[in-house]
C-alpha cells in the first residue's frame, strides 16, 4: 500500500499538525507521542538545519527511542534510556572489563611500548597517553 502523497510544495499535516509526507517507519504512520517520553534538549537537523526539540519516537531494534526533526520528519539521533551519569558509569565499567582492541595494541608497538600487553582497554589507553605525554616532553 502506497503512502498518501501531496502535491510538490505542499505540507500534508494531520489534525494534530504532524508532518504525514515524511515517512514514519514501516507503515507511514506519524508517532504516538502520548506514550513516548519527552526530551528536553534542542537538537540540529542534518536534513534542514532546524535547531528544535526533537519528537520523540519508538526505537527500533536495540534502540530504545529515536529523535525525529519537528519540521521535516528526519531522523536526527538514538536516544538512551540511561541519564547520562548511569550511561557514563555503564560505560566506564566495559571499559574496565573489555580486552584492549587491536588497533590500541598496534598503536603501542608503533610508539615504542616494550611492556607485556595490556590487560583491558583503560590499561592500553593510560599507557598510550603515558607515551604520548613523554614524546611532547622530550625535545
Amino acid at each position: 500500500m502506497k503512502p498518501k502523497t501531496t502535491p510538490p510544495g505542499e505540507v500534508g499535516l494531520s489534525p494534530e499538525g504532524i508532518n504525514t509526507t515524511m515517512r514514519y517507519g514501516k507503515y507511514s504512520t506519524p508517532p504516538q507521542a502520548a506514550s513516548i517520553p519527552a526530551h528536553s534538549q534542542a537538537l540540529t537537523c542534518r536534513r534542514c538545519g532546524c535547531i528544535a526539540t526533537p519528537l520523540v519516537q519508538p526505537g527500533s531494534g536495540p534502540h530504545w527511542h529515536a529523535a525525529a526533526c519537528q519540521h521535516c520528519g528526519g531522523f536526527m539521533q538514538w536516544l538512551s534510556q540511561y541519564p547520562p551519569a548511569e550511561r557514563e558509569a555503564r560505560r566506564a565499567v566495559a571499559r574496565n572489563n573489555a580486552p584492549p582492541t587491536a588497533p590500541q595494541v598496534a598503536y603501542l608497538r608503533a610508539l615504542g611500548d616494550a611492556g607485556p600487553a595490556p590487560v583491558t582497554r583503560r590499561d592500553a589507553s593510560e599507557r598510550i597517553g603515558a607515551l604520548l605525554a613523554a614524546r611532547e616532553v622530550q625535545p
